[in-house]
């Protein structure tokens, strides 16, 4: 019963992941690193 119960939240998860598949979510993280580092380095290169 416990287990059960412990696996719908995962199932919820799970349906709500599949909504945006994997490899985009891949590409959307990889372009918010991107993004990030370039902010960071034109911060960095703004000061000095």
């Amino acid at each position: 019963m416990v287990k059960k119960t412990r696996a719908t939240p995962a199932k919820k998860h799970m349906t709500k992941e599949n909504f945006y598949p994997n490899k985009m979510g891949l590409l959307v993280a990889a372009v918010a690193v991107t993004l990030l580092v370039l902010i960071c380095a034109m911060t960095i290169s703004g000061r000095y």
